[in-house]
């Protein structure tokens, strides 16, 4: 085997154009794709981390029934123009078991949930509409995900899980009624003190006051016919990607009886562009590498072929036809290996000079993590490549007749 290489490598040293030639094929086919495979991976974990930020985040709920509105089983607000369970804009829903977010977190697809008591109060003093939100603070993960957490406060403090009579409002509603922290809230005749003051964006649902779950209970009890138990009206959900989003809503649809499901976003075409944009950029990379291939056997059959009467030679000396072969494929795979390696490292400098020149963030988990592996598959490919492009024309090296060859000479 060292003997192969030995000669190999003399052999690519005596013919420096040709040689170069390949190697330039490899360079540039491998520093293109590298640079655009990088250009889509990192393109791709951007819109991924913004699509999973927002587009897999997705609320459930049923609407009022109107016939079963006046079941005395069902709970009615004693004040039905103002007051009532809704949900954006302005669908009035009716309640569930709360327990039933223990079901829709089984589903596969799903990857959190909470419940959720979004309530519209009349404000007793000055007449006022406003909402008031129940959240369990227990549920950390599911609330950061799509509704509030301690990540959200502007000002004062969260929600402790034991804390009562104490409550969190939206910016935009402090800043309407000049709320402070250490402010107090009427919320049916009760005086609650303001501890927090969210943030306000994009959320799965909005409230202007966020209260403890036992609070909300009892203070929305008090204006129903008959009290709360364990119940909520809606069911805020975070899906376990992007792409599961559309399968998880059917599923949560299929839980709740009659039940909707809203997405946040338009997550669906969204990860569907997505696909198309990486099956594009994915054709458009194995078109470059089908190039780079066809261009390094081309080099390689013209090697093949001003070689013909050295490798009749060589036959005739005694040379094996495996040997031939063996040889060939060697300087193939040595120019696909210096091509690619160089090709790999001068891409990844083209995409960082791409990348700051557009301003996007590269952090260090990107470079210690997706980078090496990326490189090190490229560089396989490229090598990969290299034999397979050196095959036919070392099988044809391989099959010279000496005799033939020699006759000519």
């Amino acid at each position: 085997m060292s003997d192969l290489l030995t000669c190999a490598l003399r052999e690519l040293k005596k013919r420096k154009l040709r040689t170069l030639a390949g190697l330039s094929g490899f360079f540039l086919g491998c520093m293109l794709i590298t640079a655009m495979v990088l250009m889509l991976q990192y393109d791709l974990q951007a819109k991924n981390a913004l699509v999973n930020y927002m587009g897999n985040k997705f609320l459930a709920y049923a609407p009022m029934n109107l016939i079963g509105a006046g079941d005395d089983q069902t709970a009615r607000p004693l004040d039905p123009v103002n007051e009532g369970f809704f949900t954006e804009p302005t669908v009035v829903t009716r309640l569930l078991p709360a327990n039933l977010a223990a079901s829709i977190a089984k589903i596969p697809e799903v990857g959190v949930v909470t419940p959720f008591l979004l309530y519209r109060f009349k404000n007793s003093q000055d007449g006022h509409v406003f909402s008031i939100g129940g959240i369990r603070p227990a549920d950390v993960r599911a609330l950061q995900a799509t509704l509030i957490s301690r990540h959200d406060i502007i000002s004062g403090v969260f929600f402790q899980q034991n804390d009562r009579n104490v409550v969190i409002v939206d910016k935009s509603y402090a800043d309407m009624w000049n709320l402070k922290v250490g402010s107090v809230v009427n919320i049916g005749d009760t005086l609650f003190p303001v501890i927090g003051i969210a943030g306000s964006h994009a959320r799965t649902a909005r409230a202007d006051v966020y209260m403890n779950w036992p609070d909300a209970e009892a203070a929305i009890s008090r204006r129903l016919n008959r009290p709360l138990n364990n119940e909520a009206n809606l069911f805020l959900i975070e899906a376990a990607g992007a792409e599961t989003v559309a399968a998880a809503m059917r599923k949560v649809q299929t839980l709740i009886e009659q039940g909707i499901t809203n997405s946040v976003v338009c997550s669906i075409p969204v990860v569907k562009f997505m696909g198309m944009s990486q099956n594009a950029v994915s054709a458009v990379m194995l078109i470059v590498a089908v190039l780079a291939v066809l261009f390094a056997a081309n080099a390689q059959w013209s090697a093949a072929s001003e070689r013909t009467h050295e490798v009749a030679i060589l036959k005739a000396i005694g040379w094996r036809d495996r040997s031939i072969f063996a040889q060939f494929v060697i300087e193939s795979l040595l120019i696909s290996l210096v091509g690619g390696i160089s090709g790999a490292g001068a891409g990844y400098a083209m995409f960082r000079t791409i990348a700051q020149t557009l301003g996007a963030r590269i952090d260090a988990a990107y470079q210690v993590v997706d980078v090496p592996t990326t490189l090190a598959l490229l560089i396989f490919a490229t090598a990969l490549a290299g034999i397979i492009a050196g095959l036919v024309p070392a099988a044809r090296a391989a099959a010279t007749r000496p005799a033939e060859v020699l006759r000519d000479l």
